[in-house]
């Protein structure tokens, strides 16, 4: 995630065209070995994830398998006016054992395209990480450039089915917004969305509100993951519940 109002670089993640340019940067293959590799993820090039509503596959930043593309991130760079690369600060999360991983994943990944990563970990716990000085800063703080961008969030819907666009594309893209990301486009097109009045009418919105983020490449989507979960042949009715990622205890049933 970006924080487009930074004024470090001399404002450079306000600029979409070094925000594109980094989109290359990511080597997603191996980012998703830190979570199971191909058996529980694959890459994700857009907001919006297999199983939500909305989900239409396209990708605007391609590279060889996914492995991400330095030379391409590094033209890109040069031509938005940084031929020198960038220096970023990057907050993460320390108190979960992938969030030094995908930070240092992350950090040679920025590194071979010549952007320096300066690492921030939060180790005290959610509040923090989501906290006024974290995603939950005010534009005033995200303006004071404390950090840049943060590469250890992650989102899904609370649940699955009809209507769940209404739990990813709104909390993530509409002010107040993590990062500072303000389009009145997205705005309109979420809002024509939640009013429609059948799934594939709101489907065609959401895809359309998917398209716009990533044009603007507002963040970096890396790997949708799988939750693995195992249980015994007794139990019946097992309900899979994205919101605990678990089963949903309340409707399970045991055979003798």
């Amino acid at each position: 995630r970006f924080n487009v109002l930074s004024p470090n670089n001399n404002g450079a993640l306000g600029n979409v065209k070094v925000r594109q340019a980094l989109e290359y940067a990511i080597n997603k293959v191996a980012i998703g070995k830190l979570f199971g590799g191909s058996s529980l993820t694959q890459p994700l090039n857009q907001v919006i994830g297999p199983g939500a509503e909305g989900y239409v596959p396209f990708n605007d930043y391609p590279t060889k398998d996914n492995e991400g593309d330095p030379g391409k991130c590094k033209s890109l760079l040069a031509a938005a006016g940084y031929p020198n690369g960038l220096t970023l600060k990057g907050i993460y999360i320390a108190f979960l054992t992938s969030g030094p991983q995908v930070e240092q994943e992350v950090k040679t990944d920025f590194g071979e395209c010549g952007v320096t990563v300066e690492g921030i970990p939060i180790a005290t716990g959610p509040s923090e990480y989501y906290g006024p000085s974290g995603l939950g800063a005010s534009a005033a703080v995200l303006k004071e450039g404390t950090w840049d961008f943060t590469p250890t969030t992650g989102w899904g819907p609370d649940w699955f089915g009809p209507t769940n666009g209404r739990a990813i594309l709104p909390d993530l893209f509409t002010l107040p917004d993590a990062g500072g990301y303000h389009d009145p486009a997205v705005d309109a097109l979420i809002e024509e969305a939640e009013s429609a009045l059948t799934l594939s009418e709101a489907s065609g919105y959401w895809h359309e509100a998917d398209e716009k983020v990533m044009a603007d490449a507002a963040f970096i989507p890396m790997v949708t993951e799988l939750v693995p979960l195992f249980r015994s042949a007794r139990v019946h009715n097992a309900i899979f519940s994205n919101f605990s990622q678990s089963y949903d205890i309340t409707q399970v049933w045991l055979s003798q």
